[in-house]
């Protein structure tokens, strides 16, 4: 996707908690010579670092939540809050219902860094990793994506 297109469907959207934004184009598939992972710091804080607590918390909170009323056809973006469970669950299982059963090639994630906001300026692009850790499994990034992404004057 070129970089005028990926602003105007996600640049309005960075002053909200979170978002993700699912394409249905191919997801790159280039090998990495090393792994770099980024751990789960917040695993065990903010929410169960345990993969069989977490799977089943999640998989409550989204059974639970309130049916979503949507237009028909795929939703192509979601808003949910991305604190500590204890506070943005119910939300945030809320928009990701709309979503369960569906399959996406790629997903983009925006949202901001609780953590380090005083040392981020502008948008961060994880060139450095090739995964994130989670309780339920390495999450591959997609450094090709990431790499156009970084073409783009914004970033």
């Amino acid at each position: 996707m070129g970089c005028k297109r990926f602003l105007r469907r996600a640049l309005w959207t960075l002053a909200m908690p979170a978002v993700a934004v699912m394409l249905h184009g191919p997801v790159a598939t280039a090998g990495e010579p090393t792994e770099q992972v980024r751990p789960a710091d917040c695993a065990g804080m903010w929410y169960p670092g345990d993969a069989e607590a977490l799977s089943k918390l999640v998989d409550d909170l989204i059974e639970r939540a309130a049916p979503n009323e949507l237009p028909s056809g795929r939703p192509r973006a979601i808003i949910a809050p991305h604190a500590g469970y204890q506070w943005s669950a119910p939300v945030a299982s809320m928009a990701y219902k709309a979503v369960k059963g569906l399959s996406y090639k790629r997903v983009i994630v925006l949202a901001i860094s609780h953590r380090h906001s005083a040392f981020l300026h502008g948008i961060d692009v994880p060139m450095e990793y090739t995964a994130y850790e989670t309780p339920l499994g390495k999450v591959p990034i997609d450094s090709e994506a990431c790499a156009a992404l970084l073409k783009c004057p914004l970033y």
